[in-house]
This record gives C-alpha cells, structure tokens and sequence, in this order.
C-alpha cells in the first residue's frame, strides 16, 4: 500500500522521479521531493474499476498504433458505469484548419496543404541540417512555403510569470538580442541548438 509518510519505502522518492522525467519531456518546470510529497498527499483515490478499464481501452489502441494499422482500425469508445454500458465507434477525422487571421501573429494563417489538420505534420527527411540549411530548403520540402521564423514555443517566463517562447531565428530582428540570436544560430546545427536549450532542463 501507499505510504506517504514512510521514507523507507521510496514511495515519494519514485513519484518523484516519474513525475520529473515527464516534466523534462514535456518541458515543464520539475518538482522537488517535498511538494511531490504535497501532492500525493492531497489525492483522493481512483476508482480503480474505471482506471482498469480506460488503461485497458487505451492499451488496445496503442497495440494499434505500434502494429502500424491503419485508421480505419481505430476505435473511440463511451462507458458509462453508471448504467453499465459500453461503446465502441469510429473515430470522427479531425477539422481541418481555414484560413483565419491570427490576432497574436497579426497576420492572416493560410494552411498549407488546403484542410491541414493536427494530425498531419511536416517530414524533413535531410539529415542534420543547420538554420539556414533548413531556411533555403523549406520552400522544396513543404509546397512552396517559406520560414519567417523558428521559435521553442512557451519555454520561457516573464516578469509576470507568462509562459512565453525563445526565438532561434528571425527573418526580419528588430531588437539587439533577436539580431544577436540571429548571428549566433543561423550556422548551427538544429540538433545543437536543442541540446543547448534544453540540457538544463
């Protein structure tokens, strides 16, 4: 059983643990022993019937995914304990994006290709390349686009605890910092900039 109090058993310690390995692939701020301690303390048990069971469904549709099948196997379900019903359907296709103008860009967003949802993405498949190796190759990978800038998105916090982003590189710097950032990244390899970035987290 769970024991909180007991540090013999490394029950904290493990909850700690875990807890900070998804804070660093998530790139979220890690916790310290005590407020893991905190936490655990607070949480009211599971009902387990219902974890097993949303584990269980969960599990099925990775199997899926790690055989490689295609979507059509896929399967959402419904429970509902309360009247002892379960459902199993189809998967509905996600929207597909318009164009809308985005007011934090201040500029109007175009998908491209036409309809690109959240689950289609870019494959850049050329090796260790540099920023600007990525900049002058990006109109031939991805339809014709062009990059304006590269950014680790929400890594950062501001005086008023904002989650904010780091700029890597800007095609038009306007402050000393993004003209210095510029210089610095434009030769290096995205490989090296994330390992920089990311080392001490």
């Amino acid at each position: 059983d769970f024991e909180k109090d007991d540090d013999t058993n490394f029950h904290i310690d493990f909850i700690t643990s875990c807890s900070n390995m998804r804070s660093a692939n998530y790139h979220i701020p890690a916790a310290s022993r005590h407020k893991c301690k905190m936490i655990a303390g607070k949480i009211m048990p599971a009902v387990a019937t219902t974890t097993a069971m949303i584990t269980g469904l969960v599990c099925l549709e990775m199997y899926k995914l790690l055989l490689g099948l295609e979507k059509k196997e896929f399967l959402c379900a419904n429970v509902n304990l309360g009247n002892g019903t379960m459902s199993l359907f189809e998967p509905a296709s996600p929207v597909g994006r318009e164009k809308e103008y985005d007011v934090i860009m201040m500029t109007e967003c175009i998908p491209v290709p036409e309809a690109f949802t959240c689950w289609d993405k870019v494959e850049i498949d050329r090796g260790d390349l540099t920023v600007s190796e990525l900049v002058t190759a990006f109109p031939e990978i991805h339809h014709g686009c062009t990059i304006d800038s590269l950014f680790f998105q929400e890594i950062q916090t501001d005086e008023d605890g904002n989650n904010i982003g780091k700029p890597i590189w800007l095609k038009r710097p306007f402050t000393e910092n993004q003209k210095q950032s510029n210089a610095e990244n434009v030769d290096k390899k995205i490989s090296e900039i994330y390992a920089d970035t990311f080392r001490d987290i």
